[in-house]
């Protein structure tokens, strides 16, 4: 049986919650590769291939990112990918607070978070490229790696049905809330 238009998410791993200054962005993403290894329960010696991709800055001279430059990174790469290839994207949702310029409610904090980040799960989950899109430019909701998780809807065969598997808030788990 072929992997072939299906996806399987087999484990999941992510660096520390919090401020990983001592941490290179390399270290950051092999710690996050160990922990989805010991959550598939399997061995790095069983990974056949590893590939990262560091989109880098795409934003136009108006700080946008087209759609264009979306498709035309997701052509660069579907060559190299097969049916033995994982596609791994990290994001952190709504990144809320003094520090990131994005304050957009002052009550129900934790509340109005897990709401903007379930509008965007909404929008990813259906696949609606258009949409996430459309849900960025109106809340202008801070998330890092909204890019590469376009990439990503675009480099997924059309039939692909995508699931949460689990939700955390890091201001829920840290109180941070600044």
């Amino acid at each position: 049986m072929s992997l072939k238009d299906k996806v399987a998410i087999i484990g999941m791993g992510m660096t520390k919650f919090g401020e990983n200054f001592e941490m290179s962005y390399s270290d950051m993403m092999v710690e996050a590769c160990f922990e989805a290894f010991a959550d598939a329960n399997v061995g790095p010696q069983e990974i056949q291939a590893a590939n990262s991709v560091d989109v880098g800055d795409l934003r136009d001279p108006q700080g946008r990112v087209s759609e264009s430059a979306i498709t035309a990174i997701a052509e660069a790469i579907a060559p190299i990918i097969n049916d033995r290839t994982l596609i791994v994207v990290s994001s952190s949702f709504t990144h809320y607070g003094t520090d990131y310029g994005n304050r957009p409610f002052a009550e129900n904090i934790l509340e109005n978070i897990a709401h903007l980040d379930r509008l965007a799960f909404e929008q990813i989950l259906a696949m609606n490229i258009r949409g996430f899109r459309a849900y960025l430019e109106e809340t202008r909701n801070v998330i890092d790696g909204k890019e590469c998780i376009q990439i990503l809807m675009k480099l997924l065969p059309k039939r692909t049905q995508a699931r949460l598997l689990a939700y955390e808030a890091s201001a829920a788990l840290t109180g941070d809330t600044n």
